[in-house]
């Protein structure tokens, strides 16, 4: 019985030592071809962040605001470098075809109503009793960051503006997961919190001193998909202006009107 145990025993010997010798060899072989990250030797911290990036961005995703039709009230507080007022806005949207809002002091008589669709900006200005058609081309004179209907929408939606996961780096810092991608014209961070959530995006112009800051916070989930109740949006540039955004009354996916006394089409 002694003698089986021993031979038993060198068996096993072999086995551990042709395993180890195996899984040497494709490791050396692996890295000589370049299949391994170079200086690595099965790198876990490389791996672990890879991983974690990948997470990370699959989560983002996966928790992009979307919508049918949306409906909702905010108050907003806007700050330039010589004063601050606050109104009232209702907001009617259509996804990718329509955004809605009339502007209105606290006092409850509405000043404007805007309108926005694929390919122009409305304006009704109660105030002076004018009625505008713009293009987006017209926010060239406050900020080089390219704006368009999809990042008025992305705006509404808290979503993340021109971040390109395929194209992105990861950080830490502090507390903050940092997503950054990046090209000829922008650099786009996304900074997530602990339970990957966005807490702030900045949009910087690689061209011009020019930059967008968004902060989001108090998220509440509708339809499973996480909204952002408490915003600061913040344009920095030519004119710098802040817009302090607190959302109530939020319904989802019911049919809206969008009443416009003037032609919009």
């Amino acid at each position: 019985m002694v003698v089986i145990n021993r031979f038993f025993k060198r068996k096993l010997m072999t086995a551990k030592r042709l395993i180890s010798v195996v899984f040497i060899f494709i490791t050396v072989v692996l890295s000589s071809c370049g299949l391994l990250p170079k200086g690595h030797k099965i790198d876990k911290a490389y791996n672990k962040e890879l991983t974690e990036k990948r997470i990370a961005d699959s989560i983002l995703a996966a928790r992009q605001f979307n919508y049918t039709w949306f409906h909702a009230k905010c108050k907003i507080r806007m700050t330039d470098k010589e004063s601050s007022m606050d109104f009232t806005a209702t907001i009617r949207a259509k996804k990718d075809s329509a955004i809605w809002l009339t502007v209105s002091p606290f006092l409850g008589i509405e000043v404007a109503r805007i309108l926005f669709t694929k390919d122009s900006v409305f304006i009704i200005n109660r105030i002076n009793k004018s009625n505008d058609r713009l293009g987006y081309n017209v926010m060239r004179n406050y900020t080089d960051i390219p704006v368009s209907f999809y990042t008025i929408q992305d705006l509404l939606c808290g979503n993340t503006i021109y971040y390109q996961s395929e194209n992105s780096l990861m950080k830490r810092q502090d507390t903050s997961l940092v997503l950054t991608s990046s090209d000829e014209k922008l650099t786009s961070s996304v900074y997530l919190n602990r339970h990957y959530y966005i807490r702030q995006m900045i949009i910087q112009s690689q061209k011009a001193d020019y930059s967008l800051h968004i902060q989001q916070r108090d998220y509440f989930i509708p339809d499973n998909t996480p909204f952002s109740q408490n915003r600061t949006i913040e344009l920095r540039g030519k004119e710098n202006v802040s817009f302090e955004v607190l959302f109530s009354k939020l319904t989802l996916n019911e049919i809206q009107s969008f009443p416009f006394p003037i032609n919009s089409k």
